[in-house]
């Protein structure tokens, strides 16, 4: 991508002033970016001479403007005031003023006294949405009053005069032909108005690339992934001006959201760089941009979006390996108890704010959300995605129930010491020492285990006290049960003053999401719907062990039963 920019000195002299010929400041630029050229001209001098008349006159003046590119994508062609203010100024005094009319290209606007803009016709191939007139006339007296004129910008601001064109010009030999566009100049004024010579300085600025999303360079291009580093970002814009540009650092797929549909870039506001600071203006460079910490991957873009010229400008860039973390981990099996450990857990049971992305989590206040990704269960021919969520007792638990079977576990990717034991597919019965699995099909509900098959083969009719394997993921395992066990600890974080609010509090989906899945009885499944129950790792007396109970309305996390029964399975990391 890459544009010229035309600086034209705009001269009136008011009633009784003599015309005026003064030096144009004339300002041109241009760049070759991939190998196309940009050229562009205008008439340096618009002179308009108010004669002396005892009633208002509009006089209008013309000036042309020519743009050439041999870049496929064509060009687009900008008008904004050269400084920061649109009214025509008397030379040598500081109050003496000629203001700018309020109308726009979208809506001009007849010139009241003391009045000037601009105006292009309508009927100008490729000119920007408008309701200007379809012609105007250079007349010195008499000027139809109700043609529009509008404003133009001041600096920090632009009109769009031609749209994006089909193509680079027609051409004539091995040059383009330039398009010509009459710009119109005019003024309303009456002999109130102070003589003198009234000036400003108004900026033409084509842009030309042949994508949207044009090339761009950094220096350097990596970072380390905690961020703090700074970076120099150089676009191929060129401008008379310094250019208000956002400056972000994005993932893949934030790019390509952007890139697809530009005012997503709001989305994202975490990810902007800051420290930018403009150091060129051919091309339009910035310097000292810190890099935000970033460690949901490595691929990622250096993106600059300039609203002013609706122009957007990318580079590739690095981030250099930061290892796990709860951000950037996609398997169940690479939880770590320091993976869990370095988000916060929300500060109680009453909030429920998701944080699902890293910018998100970033952007809040430390503990005003709720950490939580979706993770694959790398396990069997068709593995199974769980929310994971940072609660309100510290711990990192699985918000879905897990739905395991027909694999045999082995001790790289489950809770188990040794390869070999085997999750059936669909078992059902009332034997102790027999792995049960039955699925219910439903996502919601997932599989139910006997407490032999939860605990991967431990958890025989006499085993008592806690069992250190599970058919849990590797990094995972069941919550401990008991009056002391974390059933009990997320209990007394989510329990409310009922036990109604406390089986809503449990229940709720932002929150532990547990469900009233029933269980599994020989073979039949009784209650869904109406109770759930989740195995503990923890036995007491023979036959029976501690799980978690819950209704529409009560909670006991510290309930027993015996251990053929087929229960549902929620696993907490380990630590």
């Amino acid at each position: 991508m890459f544009s010229v920019a035309f600086l034209v000195t705009f001269l009136c002299s008011s009633i009784l002033a003599p015309a005026r010929n003064t030096n144009a400041e004339t300002v041109t630029e241009s760049s070759s970016a991939s190998g196309y050229t940009l050229s562009l001209s205008a008439t340096p001098v618009v002179n308009l001479n108010v004669g002396v008349l005892e009633v208002p006159v509009m006089t209008v003046g013309v000036g042309t403007v020519s743009t050439s590119t041999t870049a496929p994508g064509g060009y687009k062609l900008y008008l904004s005031m050269a400084g920061t203010s649109n009214d025509l100024r008397r030379t040598g005094s500081d109050v003496d003023t000629i203001s700018a009319t309020t109308g726009t290209m979208a809506d001009s606007s007849a010139l009241g006294i003391g009045e000037w803009g601009y105006a292009i016709p309508s009927t100008t191939p490729n000119i920007s949405a408008t309701d200007f007139d379809t012609s105007y006339d250079i007349m010195e007296s008499a000027y139809p009053s109700s043609k529009g004129f509008a404003a133009p910008p001041i600096s920090t601001a632009t009109a769009q005069l031609v749209t994006f064109t089909e193509g680079p010009n027609e051409k004539d030999g091995d040059n383009p032909i330039p398009d010509d566009i009459d710009v119109y100049y005019g003024i309303n004024a009456d002999n109130a108005t102070p003589l003198g010579t009234y000036t400003n300085s108004v900026l033409f600025t084509a842009v030309a690339d042949s994508a949207q999303t044009a090339g761009a360079t950094v220096s350097p291009t990596s970072a380390s992934a905690a961020g703090g580093d700074t970076i120099t970002v150089t676009s191929t814009l060129f401008s008379t001006s310094t250019i208000d540009a956002n400056i972000y650092m994005l993932t893949n797929t934030a790019f390509q959201d952007v890139s697809a549909n530009p005012s997503h870039i709001s989305n994202y506001s975490s990810m902007q760089m800051t420290g930018c600071t403009q150091s060129s203006s051919t091309p339009v460079a910035y310097t000292g941009c810190v890099t935000p910490a970033n460690d949901e991957g490595e691929d990622y873009y250096v993106y600059m979006d300039v609203p002013r010229y609706e122009k957007r400008y990318n580079a590739d860039f690095t981030y250099e390996s930061a290892g796990p973390t709860f951000w950037n981990i996609t398997t169940m099996q690479e939880m770590t108890n320091t993976i869990c450990s370095s988000v916060t857990a929300p500060t109680d049971s009453s909030i429920t704010t998701i944080a699902d992305t890293k910018a998100k989590y970033d952007a809040a206040t430390s503990g005003s959300v709720v950490p939580q990704r979706t993770l694959i269960d790398s396990r069997g021919s068709e593995p199974k995605s769980y929310t994971i969520r940072k609660l309100a007792d510290g711990r990192c638990w699985m918000t879905d129930n897990l739905r395991l079977k027909n694999y045999t576990l082995k001790a790289s990717d489950s809770n188990v010491t040794s390869d070999g034991f085997v999750v059936p597919n669909q078992a059902s019965g009332t034997s102790y020492n027999t792995s049960y699995v039955f699925d219910s099909g439903s996502t919601d509900y997932g599989v139910y285990y006997s407490w032999y098959a939860a605990t991967a083969g431990a958890g025989m009719q006499s085993q008592t006290g806690d069992t250190s394997t599970s058919v849990c993921p590797k990094g995972w395992r069941l919550p401990k049960g008991g009056s002391s066990g974390e059933f009990q600890t997320l209990y007394n974080e989510y329990k409310g003053s009922t036990g109604t609010e406390s089986s809503t509090n449990m229940q709720n989906i932002n929150g532990p999401n547990l469900k009233l899945a029933g269980y599994r009885s020989g073979s039949s499944t009784s209650d869904a719907s109406t109770r759930g129950n989740y195995w503990s790792s923890t036995a007491y007396p023979i036959n029976y062990v501690y799980f978690l109970y819950l209704d529409s309305s009560s909670v006991g996390p510290a309930y027993g039963d015996l251990k053929y029964y087929g229960f549902t399975v929620r696993c907490i990391d380990v630590n």
